[in-house]
């Protein structure tokens, strides 16, 4: 014999006895395995805090994040002159981030419980859901956007300064949102209404029935993560290696021009006065000629839009490769072990990839100048205001 609660009611099977107390304090005993079913059914459990730091700190981020990004959305849109074509990527790019901020809210919201418990609700965790399918793929995606841009710009500077306009920014823009919502909208849509068990049934988890629609699944990973995520990566590694071969040949073809030179001078001396120069008094040979001078090497700072595309590269490397490589993996084979459960492995791998949502307006405000001169004249407004 024992003691149940129930509110708005729940299945249950009692024997022999059993005591039963509803929400109104009606007792009621049943006997004899009476089975009871009762509509609406909801449980109410409590689940206690755990106040770790990786807890607060995603917390913390995602935070930040939102705020982040919305003080680079609201520098970029308050003055019309920083809407340049390269900085409407940015824009896209930043309220994609806000809106993924959101959703990291609530993820780490759940792992501040001990069980990773979600406490929001149906219509808070479709939406969560949205945003880990469609909106972290859209911010993949303008990553790359962006790294595309950025290739385009450091290999071919004049043609991207003439033909890289805002419509073409914007329609790109465009089309990458249109592009990842006909991709994993279907997948959603069929989830929610048909597979998608409830979070009482997921044990008090959000997540969606991947087995369900397990193809859909893994040829939509590979074409919304995984592919843009590896072309981003080796963006860099191939830019480098053109301007790297783009800066031999410049220094092979002079030689050979200041070789071809030297010779027809020196045949043309010949053939006019039948005695040749002493080679210190040949114009090519004097120590303090033009071409000796193009011959020394000269220090060269390595330019800004590499740089930058290092960095970019850099951060797709570490926050989004190791975290999407193993859910495709645990797709393809769902008995791969891993440590501890991989339950303190996915917090990190999230918390990986929320931090690149706070980094984002941190790379663009120090290597974009228009932004950091922006930002120096509102903080110089802000907080350094004349005395009356």
């Amino acid at each position: 014999m024992f003691n149940a609660s129930f509110v708005n009611g729940t299945n249950a099977s009692f024997v022999n006895g059993t005591n039963v107390t509803f929400a109104n304090g009606t007792n009621v005993t049943f006997t004899n395995g009476t089975n009871v079913t009762f509509a609406n059914a909801t449980t109410h459990q409590q689940y206690a805090l755990n106040w770790s730091p990786i807890a607060l700190f995603n917390i913390g981020n995602a935070c930040a994040s939102f705020l982040g990004n919305c003080f680079l959305l609201g520098l970029l849109l308050s003055d019309r002159e920083l809407r340049t074509p390269f900085n409407i990527h940015i824009i896209g790019l930043a309220c994609a981030n806000i809106i993924n901020s959101t959703g990291s809210f609530l993820f780490s919201w759940a792992t501040l419980f001990v069980e990773a418990a979600w406490t929001f609700g149906e219509a808070a965790c479709s939406y969560y859901l949205y945003v880990y399918w469609i909106e972290a793929s859209v911010v993949i995606y303008q990553h790359l956007l962006i790294a595309v841009t950025r290739l385009w710009a450091v290999l071919r500077p004049i043609s991207y300064r003439e033909r890289y306009t805002k419509r073409l920014a914007r329609g790109l823009i465009l089309g990458i949102w249109v592009w990842v919502h006909a991709i994993m909208l279907p997948f959603l849509i069929r989830d929610g209404l048909y597979f998608r068990r409830t979070i009482r049934e997921n044990l008090q988890r959000c997540r969606a029935n991947e087995a369900a629609q397990w193809t859909y699944n893994v040829v939509g990973q590979v074409i919304v993560y995984l592919l843009p995520i590896f072309l981003q990566i080796i963006i860099f590694p191939a830019v480098y290696l053109a301007r790297l071969a783009k800066a031999r040949r410049r220094t092979v073809a002079p030689s050979n021009q200041e070789h071809q030179r030297s010779y027809r001078q020196a045949s043309s001396q010949r053939g006019t006065s039948g005695t040749t120069l002493p080679p210190e008094s040949q114009p090519n040979n004097r120590p303090d000629s033009a071409s000796d001078a193009r011959r020394v090497p000269a220090t060269r700072r390595p330019a800004p839009g590499l740089t930058f595309l290092a960095i970019w590269s850099l951060c797709a490397l570490v926050s989004w490769v190791p975290v999407n490589v193993v859910i495709f993996l645990l797709t393809v084979h769902p008995s791969l072990p891993l440590p501890g459960g991989g339950r303190a492995l996915f917090v990190v791998f999230a918390t990986l990839v929320a931090v690149q949502t706070t980094i984002d307006p941190i790379i663009f405000l120090l290597s974009v100048r228009n932004l950091r001169e922006a930002a120096r004249r509102l903080a110089t407004r802000v907080f350094c205001r004349p005395r009356p």
